[in-house]
């Protein structure tokens, strides 16, 4: 090997070994992550949202899933956060639901959700989990398309993300945002994991 050669490839590994340093292990580049916004944060009810991919590339909804990751996800962010910081009620419910529906339509949030904080927070949290699940028959055409084609199960690939979004409470407009690549979280270890990273970021003390 030439001299030329062993400089290109010592740069080579130097720069590789840079780019594992800048990223974190589920993908987010922390370098790029801005702090979030200071104040208190109160938590409505994760949303879920669990498809099954079909072996046409098509996603059906299945509710059943979509209800029992909600439901791990829920009772995993109550152990986390404690339950004077979540708003669990009828209200916080249809909240969540219409900030996942519709977003570019911002309105003051209501005061009168509060926890047990006994006063409004400065800010709302809404976390949304997507998860595609594919089925046994979409894995075994779509891998024979891979070897083939170098096809990817799907119309778009499989998505599998969860986002963690701070409102402003008195505008209901988002002010910071932190994603990562989503477990599945029908599973309650996978639930508690992604919950965990999602609010390793916020730093927030929640004792009472």
């Amino acid at each position: 090997m030439s001299r030329l050669s062993g400089l290109v490839l010592r740069a080579l590994t130097l720069c590789l070994l840079l780019a594992g340093c800048a990223s974190s292990p589920d993908g987010t580049d922390k370098a790029e992550l801005t702090p979030p916004p200071g104040g208190t944060v109160l938590y409505l009810p994760p949303v879920a949202e669990i498809t099954l991919v079909t072996a046409a590339g098509l996603r059906e909804p299945h509710e059943d899933w979509s209800e029992a990751a909600a439901i791990n996800l829920a009772d995993a962010l109550l152990d986390t956060v404690g339950e004077a910081w979540t708003e669990y009620s009828g209200a916080g419910k249809t909240e969540a639901q219409r900030l996942t529906t519709s977003p570019e339509t911002p309105q003051p949030i209501s005061p009168d959700m509060a926890g047990k904080l006994g006063s409004p927070s400065d800010l709302v949290a809404l976390i949304v989990v997507k998860a595609d699940v594919e089925s046994s028959a979409s894995r075994l055409v779509q891998g024979g398309l891979g070897v083939l084609f170098g096809g990817v199960p799907g119309p778009d690939g499989l998505e599998h993300t969860a986002c963690l979004t701070l409102y402003d409470r008195a505008t209901g407009r988002p002010v910071w945002t932190h994603d990562v690549a989503a477990l599945d979280p029908r599973d309650t270890k996978a639930a508690k994991r992604l919950i965990l990273r999602l609010l390793a970021p916020l730093q927030q003390d929640t004792e009472t």
